[in-house]
Order: structure tokens, then C-alpha cells, then sequence
């Protein structure tokens, strides 16, 4: 029996490392210096709820992305208060249930 590999997580090989050191190191950078941050906050969060070390700086580097990629979208300046808020409302269940017959004996599952 072989033993397993263990994958790339979320990331392929071929990945740009200057934008993964870039973002490694901002979440890095938070981590270490930036305590009153709301994403210092949520780093311990995770800690105590038994997220690995490795895996909560991981998700502070793609929040990191993910607001980046969001300021830059909208045009607009960081705002430490906006962190952790949706961007927009939650979008319409799908599938919409307008789309199903609604007459008596009508099927309620999905076809």
C-alpha cells in the first residue's frame, strides 16, 4: 500500500507565488503586528475553536484577497469596520420556486 499524498489546499501547482507570498505575508503581517485589527480578532477565533495554527493564517490570507480584490472592484478605500459584513444581501433561494406547478396534486420535487 502506498501512503497518500497529501494535496495542494485550494491552490494548483501552477498558482502565481508572487500574489500567494504577497497575501501569505499580509496575513502574516496582521498576525504579528496588527492586534486591533478585526482580522487579528477573528485569527484568534479560529484558534479557539481548534483551527491549526497553519489552516487560520491560510483563511486570514484569503480574507485578506478577498477584501483586496473587493477594494479594488468597488474603487473604494479599506474600511476596517466593513470586514466580516456580506457585500450584498444573501441572493434568492435557489431554485426558484415560482418555476413549479401549483396546482392540486402537483409534484413538490425537483424533476
Amino acid at each position: 500500500m502506498k501512503a497518500q499524498v497529501q494535496q495542494t489546499r485550494g491552490l494548483t501547482r501552477n498558482a502565481n507565488r508572487t500574489l500567494k507570498g504577497i497575501f501569505k505575508g499580509a496575513a502574516t503581517t496582521v498576525i504579528g503586528q496588527a492586534k486591533d485589527e478585526p482580522l487579528y480578532r477573528h485569527y484568534l477565533l479560529l484558534l479557539d475553536g481548534g483551527t491549526k495554527p497553519n489552516l487560520a493564517k491560510l483563511t486570514v490570507a484569503r480574507q485578506v484577497a478577498s477584501i483586496m480584490l473587493a477594494v479594488w472592484r468597488n474603487k473604494e478605500v479599506y474600511d476596517p469596520a466593513r470586514v466580516g459584513q456580506a457585500a450584498s444581501p444573501p441572493a434568492a433561494p435557489w431554485p426558484d420556486p415560482a418555476w413549479r406547478c401549483a396546482g392540486p396534486g402537483a409534484s413538490t420535487r425537483f424533476p
